[in-house]
């Protein structure tokens, strides 16, 4: 699941790197990423603020990577 943040461009490189894969492009809206994000395995470009406990609830035991764009 990417952030609209992300261009469409690199959501479509990413679905192209692994095709197996449903890449999920969410708008930035706390009540979106909750409603899309049961059952992912990766989230990318989550902002800041909608990034708290209940999202990893939502998220589920499926849930295996994490990658904050501003991170490192």
């Amino acid at each position: 699941m990417t952030s609209t943040g992300i261009p469409p461009e690199r959501a479509a490189a990413l679905q192209d790197l692994v095709p197996d894969a449903e890449v999920l492009a969410v708008p930035d809206a706390r009540e979106a990423i909750h409603a899309r994000v049961a059952g992912v395995h990766a989230i990318i470009g989550c902002p800041r603020s909608f990034f708290d406990r209940e999202l990893l609830d939502r998220a589920g035991t499926t849930l295996r990577w994490v990658h904050s764009q501003g991170a490192g």
